[in-house]
């Protein structure tokens, strides 16, 4: 490693040979420092050594290009559009004009100190997370030679809000007659959203007792129906009111029916106001108006929402001994630490029976054995 300063300018500067041939560079006027032009010396061997094919490394806006163009034909479409929310208006402002190989683990911890002062742990990590497949989208084409260190940030375990039993029927009591299926549907099936927008009766099994969940709808008239999240598709079986509410919704509607028609714009497609809108017809507005009506105690940072009725499912289920793995299966979550939001409400019925085994008295003249029946 050779770093000298040259005394023409005061420029830091870096000089080595690799296979045969010279190469120099050095420190940027910014940062004038002799450990700054030797970071980029060894950044630019560990190139020469990777077999980096580019010979100047692309700005973070011009390889952010690629990357959505990239993405596009790979994820949903409201995947991309989040994608280019955190890269458009979070990381280019910051470090867009900068070379991809001049991004160093000091420039990431900048950027997560900036949007702390504004997001919440877990938006941030979403935000890194983008920025992490684009560089190992860089890695991958060999564009640069390694990624840059990230470290994510520690996000508290929340404990999701569900319903009792009774807040449950309360709700369905209070619901709107247009509104009260899909809420049963959701409390008994886990059903996202999403998926309860996009169910068709050709996904409800009768003879199963049963729902395919096959795709999920973004409730936007410019976004069609997609793959399920993780695009996995999963079955659901449906409790005996489950059954009997769909049984009795049906009617004679066609397998690409909607489940809930109520939702079709002009019959054919979703719409915004149908779908996203605080009208009376919105899926919004459905859920709220039944909280409301019912009286259901929440706070502002914790509403009750559609996701609300997701976790309820999830948390009876593991109140009721059901394992964590197979509450992953039902709720088609990609890992099982998501599941394990939940683990803390299942019965430890074991640990009853360990702490029983203290079965001597610590009440009276002196410890005694208790007596069977005693």
């Amino acid at each position: 490693m050779t770093v000298y300063r040259d005394k023409r300018n005061g420029r830091y500067r870096y000089a080595f040979m690799w296979q045969g041939r010279r190469y120099s560079g050095s420190a940027p006027k910014q940062a004038n420092t002799e450990r700054a032009a030797a970071r980029l010396e060894k950044r630019r061997q560990e190139e020469l050594a990777s077999g980096v094919i580019v010979k100047v490394s692309p700005t973070v806006e011009a390889f952010s290009a690629q990357f959505f163009e990239y993405q596009e034909q790979r994820n949903a479409s409201l995947t991309n559009e989040g994608q280019r929310v955190h890269i458009e208006q979070h990381v280019l402002p910051v470090i867009g004009s900068k070379r991809m190989n001049e991004i160093d683990k000091q420039a990431i911890d900048g950027l997560v100190t900036r949007w702390l002062k504004t997001a919440a742990p877990r938006t941030v990590n979403t935000r890194l997370g983008t920025l992490r497949r684009m560089f190992a989208l860089a890695v991958e084409w060999r564009t640069i030679a390694a990624m840059p260190p990230f470290k994510f940030v520690k996000v508290p375990q929340d404990t999701p809000r569900f319903l009792t039993e009774d807040e449950a029927f309360r709700l369905l009591a209070a619901a709107e007659p247009q509104w009260r299926s899909m809420i049963l549907i959701a409390l008994r099936t886990g059903l996202r959203i999403g998926e309860l927008r996009g169910l068709q009766w050709g996904d409800v099994d009768f003879r199963s007792r049963s729902i395919q969940v096959r795709r999920t709808d973004p409730g936007r008239p410019d976004l069609p129906p997609n793959a399920p999240k993780g695009k996995r598709e999963r079955n659901v079986p449906l409790s005996p009111d489950a059954f009997a509410t769909l049984e009795a919704l049906k009617g004679d509607a066609k397998p690409r029916d909607w489940v809930w028609p109520a939702l079709l714009y002009r019959g054919k497609r979703r719409s915004e106001q149908g779908l996203r809108s605080r009208s009376t017809s919105g899926c919004f507005a459905g859920i709220r108006y039944a909280v409301e009506h019912a009286k259901l105690d929440e706070t502002a940072d914790d509403a009750i929402a559609w996701h609300t009725l997701r976790h309820t499912f999830a948390s009876w289920l593991v109140m009721r001994g059901t394992s964590l793995r197979r509450v992953q299966d039902l709720l088609g979550h990609q890992s099982i630490k998501m599941t394990e939001r939940y683990s803390h409400l299942a019965p430890n019925l074991t640990h009853h029976a360990d702490v029983a085994r203290l079965d001597f008295a610590l009440v009276g003249d002196e410890p005694k054995m208790l007596k069977e029946g005693e």
